[in-house]
């Protein structure tokens, strides 16, 4: 029922940055999710993309190179939303575990948020699976939202993974 979480950013080579995301729960100290990704910070293009997971019996490890200018995971939608936030609802497509599929993003109204015990002023989104004919549909939907400061702060991330819901904020 409650865990940890780790957002990272770290340079790497070539004006580039990985960004990963990292869960775990302290109940259950072999199991895991991990989510990645490297940003080229110039076109602000995901280059690749990674996941992993270990859970009971279960795990599963995959990584690919990204060559469409409009594909994200769920660690490079928080760098592209923390620095480039859409004012409209854009189509971009999301990597999950290998496949690919099309979603919106949905600006939400700014807001207060308790966080930590406070109330902050946050600016969030919406990232939802769209219904094309003829293609895969993201059934998963999650929320990101980051505080309405000078360096975006990510705060709280609520999402909804096939039966898994999850809720993560900012502690410290």
């Amino acid at each position: 029922n409650n865990g940890d979480a780790l957002l990272t950013f770290v340079p790497a080579s070539e004006d580039r940055v990985e960004i990963g995301v990292l869960v775990t729960a302290p109940k259950r100290a072999d199991d895991y999710f991990v989510y990645g990704a490297e940003i080229d910070e110039d076109s602000g293009m995901t280059s690749t993309v990674w996941s992993s997971y270990a859970y009971g019996d279960s795990n599963r490890d995959r990584e690919q190179q990204i060559d469409a200018s409009d594909v994200i995971d769920y660690a490079s939608a928080i760098y592209h939303l923390r620095w480039n936030p859409p004012t409209t609802t854009p189509r971009m497509t999301i990597w999950d575990m290998g496949k690919t599929y099309p979603v919106e993003v949905e600006p939400l109204k700014p807001r207060k948020r308790n966080i930590g015990g406070k109330k902050i002023r946050v600016r969030g989104y919406e990232i939802r699976g769209v219904k094309i004919k003829g293609e895969p549909t993201f059934d998963d939907k999650f929320f990101l939202y980051f505080a309405d400061d000078a360096q975006s702060t990510p705060v709280e991330i609520v999402g909804k993974r096939s039966l898994v819901k999850v809720r993560f904020q900012l502690v410290a």
